[in-house]
């Protein structure tokens, strides 16, 4: 993909973003994709980055090409008669057709990417999902979704229940058998 064809990156990020929901069915095929897409959008958006870059300095370069050519040939750019001064010589600059046009082409290098950039973030987004995602199924929090509603003082009695049972081995344990046997009477 060209990143400096707007038209190109539109379509790049239309199918990126077909790509990022998440099939919560096959999330063992979407942990296997997920660093492939952010390599596919990362690479591209470091790209586009370094192109704005590029794009930033020739627009700095011309403006320093035509600053020395208007100081050297001011008649040309400005004119008999008018007094030069920097705020007449920046005027001039900018509102040159080539300063203009590399202006413009840096404008739209660093449009797109901001595009590819928050497009990234996106799929970083993603991976957290995803991760989420595998966490609560790993917890059996669909079937649990997907039977009845459990109310909260269940819960709490069996939390209780499994604390109690656990305290209860542990004494056992710790107990010699003279002191089990006596608790065993009483």
């Amino acid at each position: 993909m060209d990143v400096a064809d707007s038209k190109e990156v539109r379509k790049f990020i239309r199918s990126i973003k077909a790509r990022l929901p998440i099939d919560r069915e096959a999330l063992e095929e979407e942990c296997v994709r997920q660093p492939l897409l952010y390599e596919e959008v990362a690479a591209a958006a470091s790209k586009a980055k370094s192109n704005a870059k590029k794009a930033k300095e020739e627009a700095e370069i011309t403006a320093a090409e035509l600053n020395l050519d208007i100081r050297r040939n001011t008649e040309k750019y400005i004119g008999e008669g008018i007094k030069v001064t920097e705020s007449v010589i920046s005027n001039t600059i900018f509102s040159n057709k080539k300063y203009l046009a590399a202006k413009d082409e840096w404008l739209k290098t660093e449009e797109i990417s901001s595009s590819l950039d928050s497009l990234q973030r996106t799929v970083e987004q993603r991976k957290s999902m995803l991760r989420d995602l595998v966490t609560l199924f790993t917890f059996r929090y669909y079937e649990i979704k997907h039977s009845e509603p459990i109310k909260s003082k269940e819960i709490n009695r069996a939390t209780e229940d499994q604390v109690n049972s656990l305290r209860d081995g542990i004494r056992q344990r710790r107990l010699p058998d003279s002191e089990e046997e006596n608790d065993n009477q009483t």
